[in-house]
């Protein structure tokens, strides 16, 4: 009665990772429907019926079975997951693949260090076969589970991340697997065996501990990083409003002062006195020159960014003309547009600081095409970036506060599926980020 409860706690174990590692690999960023939920628990129970059937009639499966179980997968993912078609396929033969080479690497290992093969082993009391089980899923299920993460683009780069969900995990199956080795080589000894699990229970425990803690302190970094975006994005609208008032209050009194001097220009034509006419139009050109036109769309944020960029320009006298296609209404809520716009400007207003007054010109245009966000900042070259800094790398002293900016390009484009480009070309600098519009934008 026991052995057949164990069996079918297996069995529907097993059909739930399997089945869930598709669900959860294709449907992790977007919002599942209770048909998807419905289609999965039919497919977790259909995977459970075949697990059963082969476990009472066929005591392990084999080539002919594991490839019936593929068809399953492909069943599954084919009709009634979305995705990338060569994901959908491949995903499922994976899978499965991966099952497998689990299984006979630690069938393998298990001969090397006992001198026994697995049949052979297998035909030996049933908590070996109960704990062959454990092990080979505990080990399929980390797998499957860094494959998850991987795809929905948790990045395992720095060293905690490193340390926590590969190499601890990694030294728990050894663990794991050398306290299996010690029961076989003492025949199960009672006191052997229940040290072996207390040590296997501990380890598996210390590694769920460190995943939850690693991911939680990752979830707070998020808030944190949220809530300080929500701080930037308020100063930034107040540094807009600000800005504009000011911009508003001097065209009002450029206004006033205008009439007056076209008045007199007019006056000065009518007396034939056109050189001191040219002069006062000149003086009106460059008053002009001190004030820019506020951006002004329907897109609030992106209103706020580019005329706070915009000042930034002129406080160094650098000529900043702007061309918006599409006023990206989609980052109308959404942060990430601040930081793409505010580094691609930034950057050409920190090189062009530092040129000659009269190269001191950018551009920056903003467009859709393609189905693709299109946001280029291109400046006018002293002499090549790239001959002098291939790597784009900061020339400040500091480099914990600056030189950021690329790899925040990098990353937001990397985040929409999108794009960076960096070239130059007939003496001028592009910054080119393209961003995806059909990805689903976190909002």
């Amino acid at each position: 009665m026991y052995d057949i409860i164990a069996e079918l706690t297996a069995n529907l174990f097993q059909s739930f990772m399997f089945i869930g590692f598709l669900f959860a690999f294709f449907c992790k960023n977007r919002k599942s429907s209770k048909k998807d939920k419905t289609i999965f628990l039919i497919f977790v129970a259909a995977s459970f019926g075949f697990f059963s059937f082969f476990t009472f009639y066929g005591g392990y499966i084999v080539v002919n079975q594991a490839l019936l179980y593929l068809v399953l997968l492909e069943l599954y993912t084919l009709p009634f997951l979305k995705g990338n078609l060569f994901g959908r396929i491949f995903m499922p033969i994976l899978t499965v693949l991966v099952n497998a080479v689990i299984s006979f690497l630690f069938s393998y290992s298990i001969s090397f260090f006992t001198g026994h093969t697995y049949l052979e082993l297998a035909t030996q009391p049933s908590i070996y076969r109960y704990i062959c089980m454990i092990i080979i899923n505990i080990t399929n299920l980390l797998v499957l589970f860094v494959m998850v993460a991987l795809k929905n683009k948790i990045k395992i780069i720095k060293i905690s991340d490193i340390i926590s969900f590969l190499i601890i995990p990694l030294i728990t199956l050894c663990v794991i697997y050398s306290t299996l080795y010690i029961m076989i080589l003492t025949n199960y000894e009672n006191d052997i065996l229940s040290l072996s699990i207390v040590v296997c229970i501990c380890m598996l425990a210390i590694t769920v501990i460190i995943w939850y803690l690693v991911i939680r302190i990752s979830k707070d970094n998020e808030i944190r990083t949220e809530l300080l975006l929500m701080e930037q994005r308020a100063d930034l609208y107040e540094s807009n409003i600000l800005q504009s008032n000011n911009q508003i209050e001097k065209i009002s009194q450029i206004k006033h002062d205008m009439l007056n001097k076209l008045l007199c220009i007019g006056r000065l034509i009518s007396d034939k006195l056109y050189n001191e006419a040219e002069l006062m139009c000149s003086a009106c050109t460059e008053e002009l020159s001190g004030v820019y036109t506020p951006v002004n769309t329907n897109n609030p944020l992106l209103n706020a960014v580019v005329n706070v960029e915009q000042e930034k320009a002129l406080a160094y006298d650098i000529e900043f003309k702007i061309t918006i296609s599409d006023n990206l209404s989609d980052f109308s809520k959404n942060t990430d547009i601040v930081s793409v716009i505010g580094n691609l400007c930034d950057n050409a207003i920190e090189y062009l600081k530092d040129t000659d007054p009269e190269n001191r010109k950018m551009n920056l245009d903003i467009k859709l095409r393609n189905n693709s966000y299109i946001i280029s900042c291109t400046n006018n070259l002293k002499s090549s970036v790239f001959t002098e800094n291939p790597e784009l790398k900061t020339s400040k002293k500091d480099k914990s506060s600056h030189g950021k900016g690329i790899g925040i390009l990098n990353s937001l484009a990397q985040k929409y599926n999108g794009e960076t480009r960096f070239y130059e070309k007939n003496g001028l600098f592009y910054a080119v980020v393209v961003l995806n519009k059909s990805y689903k934008l976190k909002i």
